[in-house]
């Protein structure tokens, strides 16, 4: 049924995201946190990867591009979260906040 259905799209995304967490495991964000690391949003529509689309643009749109399955939004929304340091993100140019 409906609740199995979910219970393997969390357990899915929760092993995504541990492939996911991999590319933040360096000292401050690794990537994101590095001059030049994507860190600014993009209005979900034109978005090409989930974390982009998850910080958005300001706009409060959905999720629209057909690559970004259930799963990738769950994995960006737990690694957003990860980022996320007193209520705001540490990453950016990889200072403290």
């Amino acid at each position: 049924g409906k609740k199995e259905d979910v219970l393997k799209d969390v357990q899915a995304a929760a092993g995504d995201a541990a492939e996911a967490g991999k590319l933040f495991g360096t000292t401050r964000g690794g990537a994101a946190g590095e001059k030049g690391g994507e860190q600014d949003g993009a209005a979900p529509g034109a978005a090409r990867n989930p974390i982009a689309a998850a910080i958005g643009n300001g706009n409060g749109a959905d999720f629209v591009d057909a690559d970004m399955k259930k799963k990738d939004k769950v994995a960006a929304a737990l690694v957003l979260r990860g980022l996320a340091k007193d209520g705001k993100f540490s990453a950016a140019d990889g200072g403290d906040y």
